[in-house]
């Protein structure tokens, strides 16, 4: 019998600090997912940094299986170290971001909600309340069936469900105390606890894909800050430090927004900036330029950010911060005899 595969979902990451691909992830796939994909008949294939999963057909062209409202999960594993350097924050610290295609009414959708900040559950469900109001009564559900509850009395901060033998996905937490209600979500993954993750892709499949496949996006943005050069100056007097400016030179030539600095005199440094008696002696003059927003973090960096003496360019191309820097700070020396 004539088989063949065709194509049930993909996932494309892209990253705002790059132009091209962004390179910086590993996808993992847990053992419990494995097994789902084999019950399905699908198969998973990664390439150009793109995550596709396609589904087996017969001789006319219709899946051998259909998995409707099956839950797949892919941990996102870092590849980079510096990662985090130049990337927005996503999720809270301790935490990881959880990106899933099910709405507020646990539907299925064919795009990525935005990411949810969560923590991964092993098989001991471990739920501390946001608030330390008693009693509050914990409930674990899946989709809009109630699992499990249990009532914290006074002196009780925690509750710890056994979960040895629930399928690994998406679960809800809700506190209920007096006339007021919170709503949460955890993940159970056991396989995924113990990694360090950026954060886990959560896949519901619904009948729609075998016929229309869906393209899901993660896009994630740059770190932004604000850009700081420090000049420090030796033998300049006043009037010359006063013609020293920095200017973007670069906007229209790269086609972004420009970078616009303004100057702030060392007596107006404050607790955010370089110490002055750290970037030079007594004798030394120090002005700081600064740019007046955040701006975001890019690889290639900001060129033609010049310093300049009136219109004369002293520094054509500034330096930038690598994919290594955790600070945009940078400090320049002019000298003259």
């Amino acid at each position: 019998m004539k088989r063949c595969h065709h194509l049930l979902f993909s996932l494309n990451i892209r990253h705002a600090y790059y132009q091209e691909a962004c390179r910086d992830f590993i996808f993992i796939v847990p053992e419990s997912t494995r097994r789902l994909l084999a019950g399905g008949r699908l198969l998973v294939d990664v390439q150009d940094e793109c995550l596709r999963v396609f589904f087996e057909a017969g001789e006319d062209d219709r899946p051998v299986v259909v998995l409707d409202g099956c839950e797949l999960l892919f941990g996102l594993g870092q590849a980079n170290p510096h990662f985090f350097s130049f990337t927005a924050p996503v999720a809270a610290p301790g935490q990881i971001a959880l990106y899933s295609n099910l709405d507020s009414e646990l539907r299925v959708t064919e795009y990525l909600n935005e990411p949810l900040s969560t923590s991964i559950s092993g098989s001991n469900l471990k739920v501390i309340p946001h608030r330390e109001i008693r009693p509050v009564c914990l409930t674990v559900l899946r989709g809009i069936s109630t699992l499990v509850s249990k009532v914290l009395d006074v002196g009780e901060a925690e509750a710890s469900f056994p979960a040895d033998f629930w399928p690994p996905g998406i679960y809800g937490l809700r506190e209920t105390y007096a006339g007021e209600q919170v709503d949460d979500m955890v993940l159970l993954a056991p396989e995924l606890s113990s990694q360090a993750l950026w954060g886990v892709l959560a896949i519901t499949v619904g009948t729609s894909f075998y016929t229309t496949p869906v393209t899901f996006s993660i896009d994630m943005k740059a770190r932004e800050e604000t850009l700081k050069y420090y000049i420090v100056t030796k033998n300049y007097n006043d009037n010359e430090i006063g013609q020293l400016n920095v200017a973007d030179a670069g906007a229209a030539e790269e086609g972004r927004p420009e970078v616009a600095f303004e100057k702030v005199s060392m007596e107006n440094f404050t607790s955010d900036d370089l110490p002055p008696d750290l970037l030079g002696d007594s004798a030394a003059r120090i002005v700081l330029f600064q740019s007046e927003t955040q701006v975001p973090r890019r690889e290639r960096g900001y060129r033609k950010i010049q310093l300049c003496r009136n219109k004369e360019v002293l520094v054509k191309h500034l330096p930038q911060a690598g994919p290594k820097c955790s600070q945009a700070h940078f400090v320049v020396h002019l000298s003259k005899s």
